[in-house]
């Protein structure tokens, strides 16, 4: 055994000076590949044409026939074609060509599909119903390394894939990845750096090479055009990102369908008690994580429900806000030593934001459906919000805080201002001077705030939009304005220019933009929208309908409709939900909240605008 040992230990050493070496082998010195820069503009009938030779192909293998290739189709001499067919469980075949002509292309992955044993396995004789995906080449660009880190390479996730160069293969990235394969990073801050170092980590571990192994072979990343057909026969739709995207002119109907789907989405994901599926991961088919759980998103989901009825007239909406508050009660209690008070919890913490939300929900609950217990309890709330306040209109952010009257350095994201809006809400039917008080100190805080710091926050502005309605300061709407105005500064299609066709309507805080940050948004510029109509300002309220309309368009993009379902294995689960964003598939509740209530005003603003 001891020998054995000796003879192994300068064996382990020699792999211990040599691996790493082997590891960071360096491939720069490789002929690079030559760029590609094809002009992709395929009519319908051409992208017909390719749909039908693949499949054609296929079925022509069955017989002992071999499919004629493919005619008039543009003349592309150098370019790359990738097939993807999806099961109904959506489970998916990829096939791709080497480097060549279109035609050869097409004629390479319908030979590798042919030749594939899966087909048979996995989509049996009938191959009309099988959703047919294929991309094509577009252009090939050489990416400049000389870069302090990964994240600082220029990559738009979902729309370039990569491809390291090894002397014996490319290891190739595909755009849709990211997607298909669900590894969307966290949230949190610098998301996109991190998810740009994910993606090289990713790459680099496919080509048997450490994290930083990209910097030693040519790196590539390119475009592909693709488009979509469902089923045998049917015209192919045009992709992008993966997506199909909506029209621009949504219209009045347009966006109460997507209002409608959103909605129906989270009824259908409620159980008896009230909760709900707080989030959805629709790829792997997961739902829930009970640990993540958060009583401010249930409550804010309780609102974004009774305003869905209130847009709609849909009982069932009416019915599942009903049924999460009466979830809700179960969680919600005195503050420690306050037995008047009423507070929502949170694994035994008395929450501020939830506290706030529940109120809100009960003021956009209906006026002939509000009952004396419910405007008690709409009181105790206030009177928790009122408390939790300190002299110059700052709030804690749990109970635990003012019982030691100790104030955080920085406020909560989000609290404040949600109590702004609840109390302002409040008193326009209970009109008790301690609201609005309490609504005063809260309002010149959150604008000193703004002045401070010049980052608006869209609580705050709803909630001076509705502050006005009941104390005409002309500070409240000033300010609401002036905030909205840096929102829309920072809107895809409205302050910014877009650099991709699916950002017009997403706000510049994240690369590509998210769907909760455009509804949290729209929201706050629906209530500044109504404010420029109650003052009878027509243009602001023109200006920012428009803005409005985008935001829809944007939002709806998100949304899982019968075109974008392909992919999953339960597509019908999936079907109204609005996702995280153009690369997270996963749908969490204050997601379709947030969207659900920014909806309803793109609606007032589509119908002021005539757009139906």
């Amino acid at each position: 055994m001891k020998r054995l040992a000796l003879l192994l230990i300068p064996l382990l050493l020699v792999l211990a000076v040599a691996l790493p070496g082997l590891l960071r082998r360096d491939y720069t010195r490789l002929e690079p590949i030559p760029s590609i820069n094809n002009s992709l503009r395929f009519t319908v009938s051409q992208r017909l044409v390719m749909a039908r030779y693949v499949r054609n192909a296929l079925e022509e293998t069955g017989r002992g026939r071999e499919a004629p290739p493919p005619r008039s189709l543009p003349s592309v001499s150098r370019t790359r074609v990738f097939a993807l067919l999806f099961s109904k469980d959506g489970e998916f075949i990829q096939v791709q060509s080497g480097f060549g002509s279109l035609k050869e292309g097409l004629t390479e992955v319908a030979d590798a599909l042919r030749a594939d044993p899966r087909i048979a396995e996995r989509f049996g004789p009938d191959l009309s119903g099988v959703v047919l995906r294929l991309e094509i080449l577009r252009w090939l660009r050489k990416l400049d390394t000389d870069v302090p880190a990964a994240s600082r390479l220029r990559v738009e996730a979902g729309l370039h894939g990569l491809v390291l160069q090894l002397p014996d293969r490319l290891v190739i990235q595909h755009p849709w990845d990211i997607q298909l394969g669900d590894w969307e990073v966290s949230q949190g801050p610098k998301r996109r750096a991190r998810r740009t170092e994910r993606m090289m980590r990713r790459l680099t571990r496919e080509a048997g090479m450490l994290s930083d192994g990209w910097r030693r072979a040519h790196l590539y990343r390119f475009r592909t055009n693709g488009f979509i057909q469902y089923r045998k026969g049917e015209m192919p739709v045009s992709l992008y990102r993966g997506n199909v995207l909506l029209d621009a002119d949504l219209g009045f109907d347009g966006i109460r369908r997507g209002l409608i789907a959103a909605s129906d989405w989270l009824i259908r994901n409620q159980d008896d008690r009230g909760k709900f599926t707080y989030l959805y991961r629709p790829v792997p088919d997961r739902s829930n994580f009970p640990l993540h759980y958060g009583m401010v998103r249930h409550a804010g989901t309780a609102y974004g429900l009774f305003a869905a009825h209130r847009v709609t007239g849909d009982n069932r909406y009416l019915e599942g806000a009903r049924s999460s508050m009466d979830y809700m009660w179960n969680h919600s209690t005195p503050p420690l030593f306050r037995p008047s008070l009423l507070s929502v919890r949170q694994n035994g913490i008395s929450l501020l934001g939830a506290s706030a939300l529940a109120l809100l929900a009960l003021c956009e609950k209906p006026d002939n459906l509000r009952t004396d217990k419910d405007l008690d309890r709409m009181r105790r709330l206030a009177g928790f919000l009122a408390h939790m306040q300190t002299g110059d209109g700052a709030f804690y952010t749990i109970h635990l805080q003012a019982l030691l009257g100790w104030m955080p350095k920085k406020q909560a994201l989000y609290f404040p201002g949600e109590s702004l809006l609840a109390l302002a809400r409040l008193h326009e039917f209970d009109p008790d001077p301690k609201w609005l008080e309490t609504a005063r100190r809260a309002a010149g805080y959150q604008i000193a705030e703004f002045q401070r710091t010049g980052k608006p926050d869209n609580w705050t502005i709803q909630g001076l939009a509705r502050l006005y309605r009941s104390d005409p300061n002309p500070r409240y709407a000033e300010a609401c304005f002036e905030m909205a105005e840096v929102q829309m500064n920072h809107q895809y299609g409205v302050g910014r220019n877009y650099p991709h066709k699916d950002y017009p309507g997403g706000f510049d805080n994240s690369r590509p933009p998210r769907s909760t940050p455009a509804a949290s948004r729209t929201e706050a510029l629906s209530e500044a929208y109504r404010l420029a109509r109650f003052i009878g300002d027509d243009q602001r309220a023109q200006w920012i309908g428009r803005a409005l309309l985008k935001a829809a368009w944007f939002i709806l993009n998100q949304q899982y409709r019968p075109q974008n379902v392909y992919h999953l294995p339960d597509p019908a689960r999936a079907l109204g939900g609005i996702r995280g964003g153009p690369v997270d598939n996963a749908i969490r509740i204050d997601y379709n909240q947030h969207s659900i209530i920014a909806l309803a005003g793109a609606m007032e603003a589509a119908e002021y605008l005539g757009v139906k």
